[in-house]
């Protein structure tokens, strides 16, 4: 057990009375509650969004990239330091993965790089908004207008994230979320896609449940002797009113809980050594950065030693990420010998130190302690 474990899971008694009461109620799987849930999630973010509730931000990706039909071999650029989920969505529908660098101010992916990556295949960019910061929407927004790109954004690590006033997720053609148990909130697993897209939004639907044609909250409020059809082959990525009573509590609590965040962040800021250690942030102050971890970089040879002085004194360190042409998998493909430079240079000096709500501004001082005496 670590002291000061990576994270720490935010559930309360409000979650363990939802939960009693889906058990209560006689309905477990996908009803009322992943529709509450769904319509709570789309009014946080805004701008007039549709959501659609998944189990997981992989599946989310994997069906808005499935429901808008590219063409076989079609390319998807992507930031090569992401979760590989990305990528294994795209390769799993036959789409060509094409990996773009990043930026060292931010990690986020790099706008330049993304334009001289298009090719006549190119049909979709994914953009992911690391640890938080936004990406630059604009300038990536412009490029897809110019080449007529699709705009999927990643917004794992980033329900809380706003771009010049806007939440992060607004801005592309789709998006997709993650609920996994380390994220701002959770439903233990889960995911969603949201978009402005109907139709979108409605192939997504019907393909969540293997490509039924009515839903079976529908079904059951509404029993008729017809048989049900399926449009289109479809896959089973529903989330169970169980997850969703879960969601629905965190996602009300989830504004304090970032306060509690940016006041971590805070306390990091002020006590790391600015000339040993540099905090991957936006610091424009028109953003709001959701503050799921904290990325640093240290000099490459300085990190293996800060690791283990962390884990020695029983702090919880993690890497995010190990890029996607390092894995072994990709070495079958071509796409992995891409250009990426400053994906190398990050992958070599970052690390990400403990960032939640209930941490206690002591532990932040022991941390911060522990790394100014290593480097």
């Amino acid at each position: 057990m670590y002291k000061i474990p990576f994270h720490k899971y935010r559930l309360s008694i409000e979650e363990e009375k939802a939960v009693l009461r889906v058990l209560r109620s006689g309905w477990l799987t996908f009803g009322n509650e992943v529709l509450a849930f769904e319509k709570e999630f789309s009014n946080f973010i805004g701008d007039d969004v549709n959501a659609v509730a998944v189990s997981s931000c992989t599946s989310a990706l994997y069906l808005t990239l499935g429901a808008m039909n590219f063409p076989k071999n079609s390319e998807v650029i992507l930031p090569a330091f992401t979760y590989v989920s990305d990528v294994l969505s795209i390769i799993h529908l036959g789409l060509v993965p094409v990996l773009a660098d990043i930026s060292l101010d931010d990690y986020c992916v790099n706008p330049l790089d993304i334009e001289r990556k298009i090719t006549y295949n190119t049909k979709a960019i994914v953009i992911v908004h690391y640890a938080g910061n936004p990406c630059e929407i604009k300038d990536i927004k412009a490029i897809c207008n110019r080449y007529n790109l699709t705009l999927i954004e990643d917004c794992a690590h980033a329900i809380e994230t706003k771009y010049y006033g806007k939440s992060v997720g607004v801005f592309g053609d789709a998006s997709v979320y993650s609920f996994y148990p380390n994220k701002n909130i959770t439903t233990a697993e889960g995911g969603m896609i949201v978009s402005k897209d109907v139709e979108l939004i409605d192939k997504c639907k019907r393909l969540r449940n293997h490509g039924i044609d009515i839903d079976s909250v529908t079904q059951s409020e509404k029993f008729t002797l017809r048989n049900y059809d399926i449009l289109e082959p479809g896959y089973k990525f529903i989330m169970s009113d169980l997850q969703a009573a879960i969601g629905r509590v965190q996602l009300r609590s989830i504004q304090s809980m970032l306060a509690k965040r940016v006041k971590v962040f805070n306390l990091y800021k002020e006590l790391l050594c600015p000339e040993r250690v540099k905090i991957i942030a936006n610091y424009n102050e028109n953003v709001q950065c959701s503050h799921h971890f904290l990325p640093i970089e240290v000099a490459e040879n300085k990190r293996d030693k800060l690791v283990a002085n962390l884990l020695e004194n029983g702090v919880q360190p993690s890497l995010h990420f190990k890029p996607i042409h390092k894995f072994s998998f990709a070495q079958n493909f071509s796409w992995s010998i891409a250009q990426l430079p400053n994906t190398e240079t990050a992958y070599k000096r970052q690390l990400s130190l403990p960032l939640y709500p209930m941490m206690e501004l002591d532990d932040v001082k022991y941390v911060c302690d522990i790394v100014n005496a290593s480097l």
